[in-house]
């Protein structure tokens, strides 16, 4: 009975579970305390966690004080960073938290020279992240540590740092797919190669790794669509456009809209302005017979065609 009780919130909306959660245990209150850091509702998650005295709770509790700050106060920033990436990089022999990649990259916001300290010891925090527990009972694995780092990495404008832990992660993504057990599972792993191998700027070994998925899974606009932005990185148009407009014809929703763009995009490189109108014109004329669902896809490629029709 206790037990279920403690898991009720998982069967009931958040904000029932929410304004329920005072009555819970401890771990119970830091589970809805994930709950509201993943929806961003820093004060909430915030309050929840006020009082209590564990490492963990206070791991949460320095995210949310993070999402309070960064969203209302920016004098204080780069102390608040500096002292949260301290206390909870594993440096003191404590497991290290990955929430410290991203707090780095926000430090380097407030103060760049700050940060570069905390980028320069990156190798090192990288290891405490791979043997860390908590990381681990996150769901973080090595490749997924080194994405998230090679991403932070890139935002900050560290290229060559970026660009190494993105080939790091797509040769782990690489050998992951070889040893799938199901078709599946495997092309998810070679998605995900592909794209840390762009970001690795091998953009040559990512159009060999989408080409392949393209022709094994062609009823599959995303893979479509990866190639066409790989090809349209090489300079390679026509086939870029071919890619695009399959990906085109297999997608929906907002999803088609940027593949409509994009498409476009790729006729304007290739000199082509009133083939690039005419495919924003017939996605127009289509997304008005869907009425109120399409508005915001509306607005985008409304916009996007008048920046053509202005020469802009």
């Amino acid at each position: 009975a206790w037990v279920k009780d403690q898991e009720r919130w998982k069967d009931v909306p958040m904000a029932q579970a929410g304004a329920g959660a005072a009555k819970l245990s401890t771990d119970g209150k830091m589970r809805v305390a994930r709950q509201y850091l993943a929806l961003r509702q820093w004060k909430e998650a915030g309050a929840l966690l006020a009082g209590m005295d564990t490492r963990a709770a206070a791991y949460l509790a320095a995210q949310a004080r993070a999402g309070v700050e960064e969203s209302t106060d920016t004098a204080k920033l780069a102390a608040l960073y500096s002292g949260l990436i301290d206390r909870f990089d594993g440096r003191d022999g404590k497991p290290a938290e990955v929430a410290v990649l991203d707090w780095i990259l926000a430090l380097h916001k407030a103060d760049a020279a700050a940060a570069l300290p905390y980028i320069n010891g990156l190798p090192a925090l990288l290891e405490r992240l791979e043997r860390s527990p908590d990381a681990a009972a996150e769901g973080y694995a090595k490749v997924d540590i080194l994405y998230q780092a090679a991403t932070d990495m890139g935002e900050a404008g560290q290229d060559v740092l970026a660009t190494g832990l993105f080939y790091r992660a797509a040769k782990l993504y690489g050998e992951m797919a070889d040893k799938a057990a199901r078709p599946e599972l495997a092309k998810g792993l070679r998605l995900s190669q592909g794209r840390c191998l762009a970001g690795a700027r091998r953009y040559s070994e990512a159009e060999a790794v989408y080409a392949g998925l393209a022709e094994k899974f062609p009823g599959e606009y995303a893979f479509h669509r990866s190639y066409a932005g790989i090809l349209f990185k090489l300079k390679k148009y026509p086939d870029a456009l071919r890619e695009a407009s399959l990906s085109e014809k297999l997608s929906y929703g907002p999803i088609h809209a940027q593949i409509v763009m994009f498409k476009a995009r790729i006729q304007l490189e290739m000199k082509d302005r009133s083939a690039a109108m005419g495919t924003l014109r017939d996605a127009i004329a289509a997304a008005e017979v869907r009425g109120k669902e399409a508005e915001g896809e509306l607005l985008g490629l409304k916009k996007y065609l008048k920046g053509i029709e202005s020469g802009k």
